[in-house]
């Protein structure tokens, strides 16, 4: 094993321990924003762990472990999609013209039931030429395109993606909206939008000289660098959510609040000193100080909809600081 087999073992790892933690936060808080980035690092897991049963030889005790993740892999950017649609209005509809988003998907789907509806010996021909020149994988076609032909495909529709994001930050970001994003979450979603454009295009470029190659000479060099390309952009995808311990916690979906919501009741604040206290507040001190009912009224029912009392360092003065009480 050299380096890029390392890299890629040790991103899956990494990328099994984040989609355990994300999963669960999303199930137990019933969050989509934070159950579609953990199927993203569930998808980058199986991606890398495949990639290192391939590389390494290992696939030759597990023939199985080849051709049916395809189209899996080819739905990473429609959770990216939905992913900074929630994180930029903290909502998310799908609405027709998204279907758009899934041709990749489809293609790969019909791929891989023509790969299977072939014959034992077809597939395990096929699956011993990747055993044998596994960098040679791609110009293998299961049915309708070879692998390279869908790579191509998907890395295109992620730049597409990708180009359809930044525009819709910007515009959110001249509306104002922004606003209400701290400082922390603008910064992941900088830096997570820039590592995902980022080896996307070069994905892309690769993808695109196998398609349509200039120069043997020039492919050579090239699928080296794609190698360290990996090492790189899949163990920095892999670590940045750590040095962003909030994306984890699920504390980024209480920062933007929508305009209306429902009613709701203080007893939802578990603590009843806490309670007594923030009575005390509302009903006593809002013509001393001049507070506005109503709004603190919204950002208890803020409070309630988005579990802020779950986070373990609610107390009376984070509540007090959340909802602007002397």
């Amino acid at each position: 094993m050299d380096i890029f087999h390392i890299t890629l073992l040790i991103v899956s790892l990494l990328s099994t321990l984040l989609t355990t933690i994300l999963l669960y936060k999303s199930f137990k808080l019933k969050s989509a924003h934070t159950l579609s980035l953990g199927l993203f690092f569930l998808i980058t897991s199986i991606y890398c762990f495949q990639g290192f049963v391939i590389e390494t030889g290992v696939l030759n005790y597990v023939k199985w472990f080849y051709a049916w993740p395809l189209p899996i892999y080819s739905l990473t950017h429609v959770l990216v999609f939905i992913y900074f649609k929630t994180a930029l209005h903290n909502n998310f509809t799908w609405k027709l013209k998204y279907f758009v988003l899934l041709v990749p998907f489809l293609l790969s789907l019909t791929d891989v039931y023509l790969f299977f509806d072939k014959s034992y010996l077809d597939r395990i021909a096929i699956v011993n030429d990747a055993i044998v020149n596994p960098d040679l994988r791609f110009e293998q076609s299961y049915g309708l395109l070879s692998l390279k032909s869908h790579y191509f495909i998907k890395y295109l529709c992620s730049l597409i993606v990708m180009l359809s994001i930044s525009v819709d930050y910007f515009l959110t970001k001249f509306n104002s909206q922004l606003n209400k994003i701290s400082k922390e979450k603008s910064r992941w979603l900088s830096v997570f939008f820039s590592t995902l454009t980022f080896a996307y295009f070069g994905l892309f470029v690769f993808f695109g000289q196998l398609c349509f190659p200039v120069t043997s000479n020039l492919l050579n060099v090239e699928l080296n660098l794609i190698k360290w390309l990996f090492c790189f952009i899949f163990i920095l995808i892999a670590i940045t959510p750590f040095y962003f311990p909030n994306v984890l916690y699920n504390k980024f979906n209480s920062e933007v609040f929508p305009n209306s919501v429902s009613p709701i009741s203080i007893s939802s604040i578990s603590n009843q000193k806490e309670k007594n206290i923030l009575l005390d507040n509302v009903n006593h001190d809002s013509i001393k100080f001049g507070l506005n009912l109503e709004s603190i009224k919204e950002g208890l029912q803020a409070v309630e909809m988005d579990k802020l009392y779950l986070d373990h360092h609610f107390d009376v003065n984070f509540l007090a600081n959340h909802l602007k009480i002397p």
